[in-house]
């Protein structure tokens, strides 16, 4: 499963989540808004 980042833009925590399928939107699980999928930047090796 891909992990993805999301950004909550009510209590400004940022948080990854492991989801079978691409979504667009998660609940932050401080305050429960729905949080944006964030753009993620590559690790570099």
């Amino acid at each position: 499963m891909p992990l993805f980042e999301f950004h909550c833009p009510r209590c400004d925590r940022t948080f990854e989540k492991l989801l079978r399928a691409a979504q667009n939107e998660h609940p932050c699980p401080d305050c429960k808004e729905p949080a944006p999928r964030a753009v993620s930047v590559p690790a570099r090796t």
